[in-house]
């Protein structure tokens, strides 16, 4: 994921950034925006952090071998769903 060509979000992918850090903070994960990239946001059950992207619709985060290759992990508007699986994985429980 490179920070090279950022571009400006749009109103729609506000709406979406800021459903995703409710969607996660609901859950009892720190959220946060990436302030290093437009349309990104950090979230984090200590020591663990994934960081996801929004980018055409989809959100995405890094592939588990933290190349440059991205993984999509849901669609805009799904980012209740995708909260759920993050606390799974970040605190190992529902």
């Amino acid at each position: 994921m490179s920070n090279t060509a950022q571009t400006p979000v749009s109103s729609d992918a506000e709406t979406s950034l800021l459903a995703m850090l409710s969607a996660c903070r609901r859950r009892g994960l720190r959220a946060e925006r990436d302030p290093g990239t437009d349309g990104g946001v950090v979230i984090s059950h200590d020591p663990r952090v994934i960081t996801l992207r929004l980018m055409a619709n989809r959100w995405y985060r890094p592939a588990p071998d933290q190349t440059v290759r991205s993984v999509a992990v849901g669609y805009r508007g799904a980012e209740d769903a995708i909260a759920r699986n993050l606390v799974t994985e970040l605190m190992g429980r529902l």
